[in-house]
């Protein structure tokens, strides 16, 4: 049965009434715009997938957030993912692991953003591992620990500067390639740097 021509723009139209308008509560009659925001809220006609997201309490963002997984000997990034900007960073670990186990490799110390303690990958008792970090945190050796993980957020920013702040395109699994595509990019920049460092050392010595 062939789909009526105008169907998935009529869901659209729908969903958005569903997500903005409410009956009013004062018995006069007739619709009133919600106050606040419901709960996974629609913020784009184009793009069905693009979410509300924060930053913090006070700056927030529409569209999707970019995870990735980076081996710290390396600097060479091994997973990817994307959610919608209103999904906890947690939601990427399992894209995450499996893109890892493609790549064929072990998880041996794991140095992650706090937002994600409550991934799967996380194998101890949570209550625990985050007392154990603020722990960390108060002593020097700690923090010198904790900054392991600097790399991370160096790829991370060669990744996000080469994509851009805005979305180019339309749904979660293009965000994914072009997120790859960049990644792509920031290894072989990342490889290019080992190797001019090694043939500097081998000229100096």
């Amino acid at each position: 049965m062939k789909k009526p021509p105008l169907k998935e723009h009529v869901d659209t139209l729908r969903q958005l009434i569903h997500h903005d308008v409410e009956p009013d509560p004062s018995g006069k009659g007739g619709p009133r715009i919600i106050v606040g925001v419901v709960p996974d809220r629609r913020v784009s006609i184009e793009d069905k997938e693009m979410r509300h997201g924060r930053k913090s309490k006070s700056k927030r963002f529409n569209g999707y957030k970019r995870h990735i997984a980076t081996d710290l000997d390396t600097a060479l990034v091994l997973a990817c993912a994307i959610t919608p900007a209103n999904r906890p960073e947690e939601d990427a670990a399992p894209d995450l692991a499996t893109d890892l186990a493609h790549a064929g490799s072990e998880i041996d110390d794991l140095y992650i953003d706090r937002g994600s303690i409550n991934a799967h990958l996380v194998d101890a008792d949570n209550e625990f591992l985050q007392h154990r970090l603020r722990k960390l945190q108060q002593r020097s050796t700690g923090r010198a620990l904790l900054r392991e993980r600097i790399p991370v957020e160096h790829s991370l920013a060669h990744v996000s500067r080469r994509q851009g702040r805005r979305a180019r395109y339309l749904g979660s699994r293009k965000h994914l390639l072009d997120l790859r595509r960049a990644s792509a990019i920031t290894n072989l920049e990342a490889i290019q740097r080992h190797e001019a460092a090694a043939f500097a050392v081998a000229i100096a010595a």
